[in-house]
C-alpha cells in the first residue's frame, strides 16, 4: 500500500529510525529484510525527499535542571500579518520556549516552556505582559508527562 508516494518498506524504516536515529545501516537493513546497499539509498532519499526534516537527540530536561514545564495559552486582541510577524520574533527570541502554536478556537497561540525554577517561569510571564496585543494569558504548569514519544506513524 503506497501512502504520500511511500511504500511499506520506506514507512517501516521510518518507524525503525523514529525508535532509533542512530541505528547503522546494517542494523537497519536486518530489520527491514532488504540489504544494505538499497537500504542506505532509500534513507538518503527520505532525507532527499523532506520526509525526515532532520536527526536530533532528544534529552532528558530534568537531568539537564530544565524540571518545570509550563504551558501557555494566549488570546490577542490583533489579527494582521504586520503585528504576527513582531509577535513571532518576541517569541521565538525567548530560549525558553520549546513548542510554539498558532491555533484556531478560542485560543490563539500555545507556546511551551522549558524551565530551571518558578523564578524563571516568571521572568518569561513578565516578558509576555510586556508584548502588545495580549488580552490574556494561561498558564498551567505540567505535573506528569504521560506520554512523550513524538512517533508519527506515517501508515495513517
Amino acid at each position: 500500500m503506497i501512502k504520500n508516494n511511500l511504500d511499506d518498506i520506506d514507512i517501516k524504516i521510518l518507524e525503525c529510525l523514529q525508535e532509533n536515529a542512530n541505528i547503522s545501516t546494517k542494523e537497519l537493513s536486518e530489520k527491514i529484510n532488504l540489504s544494505k546497499t538499497p537500504c542506505w539509498r532509500r534513507v538518503t532519499n527520505l532525507y532527499s525527499l523532506g520526509y525526515i526534516k532532520k536527526t536530533i537527540a532528544v534529552l532528558n530536561s530534568e537531568k539537564i535542571g530544565l524540571d518545570i514545564r509550563v504551558i501557555i495559552t494566549l488570546q490577542i486582541s490583533a489579527h494582521n500579518l504586520e503585528w504576527l510577524d513582531y509577535f513571532s520574533k518576541k517569541i521565538t527570541s525567548m530560549p525558553e520556549v520549546i513548542r510554539f502554536y498558532r491555533l484556531s478556537g478560542k485560543v490563539d497561540y500555545l507556546i511551551e516552556l522549558l524551565l530551571p525554577d518558578l523564578k524563571a517561569y516568571d521572568k518569561c510571564y513578565k516578558y509576555l505582559l510586556s508584548i502588545d496585543n495580549i488580552d490574556k494569558i494561561t498558564s498551567m504548569m505540567v505535573l506528569e508527562e504521560i506520554v512523550e514519544h513524538g512517533i508519527i506513524k506515517p501508515s495513517i
